[in-house]
């Protein structure tokens, strides 16, 4: 202690406890360390453990300490991120939800396109009924008559009844999965309507049809369907 200036000495009271900031803040004001020991309570701190600290933390100016390049490393290596397990049981478990809810939505599409196609049917006959009262002469009529391009004009040929979407079953393409035709040719007494799938069990399940009597009848697993199928409730 006697080689340690008096204001030195000012700084590090004796009997006065330091911290590792005190040492820390010490390391800031001095460029440069020295190797002079401080004793408070008993306890002996180097300066230069401080000049340490400092340099652990922001890369100081000091130099580097030995050991630090491996234990940074190290750390880098510790960090590296998920390994092939952890992937592998990520993806496993990806693939199981999608084995579940992939069926499951493909049920409810085909469900959906099946409650249109039956919707359509009956849109359509009571589309026929009116066209049939509306021109007694022509009965019955095809499907494109029902309908007409817009701005739709009421004639035998445009009735006006349907929308034209439908009329023209979509172009040629169908509409919601179905595809719309005439299986019996119209006429004063009657017709028959048929609403097949595009793709089987993948747009819809079921095949209706329906006639002049305005029921409509569905066949499972089949793109047929006539009055000798089951009533659709």
């Amino acid at each position: 202690m006697q080689n340690i200036s008096r204001d030195r000495h000012r700084r590090v009271l004796p009997g006065k406890r330091h911290s590792g900031r005190t040492l820390y803040a010490k390391a800031q004001s001095e460029p440069y360390a020295r190797e002079e020991k401080y004793n408070s309570s008993g306890l002996t701190c180097h300066l230069k453990e401080a000049v340490r600290a400092r340099n652990s933390i922001d890369g100081g100016r000091f130099g580097k300490i030995p050991g630090t390049r491996r234990r940074n490393r190290k750390m880098r290596q510790d960090q590296e991120g998920f390994s092939l397990i952890e992937l592998l049981v990520v993806v496993a478990i990806i693939l199981i939800i999608a084995a579940i809810a992939i069926p499951n939505f493909m049920r409810a599409r085909m469900s959906a396109h099946e409650s249109s196609a039956a919707a359509s049917l009956r849109t359509i006959n009571t589309a026929e009924m009116s066209y049939a009262t509306t021109y007694p002469t022509v009965g019955f009529t095809a499907l494109a008559s029902l309908g007409g391009a817009q701005p739709c004009t009421p004639a035998a040929a445009t009735g006006c009844f349907i929308d034209n979407f439908l009329a023209t079953n979509g172009g040629g393409g169908g509409k919601d999965g179905y595809s719309f035709t005439l299986q019996t040719a119209a006429s004063l007494s009657g017709y028959g309507t048929l609403a097949a799938p595009l793709t089987l069990n993948q747009s819809g399940t079921r095949a209706f049809c329906s006639d002049q009597t305005s029921v409509i009848y569905y066949n499972v697993g089949a793109s047929t369907c006539d009055s000798t199928a089951s009533p659709l409730q």
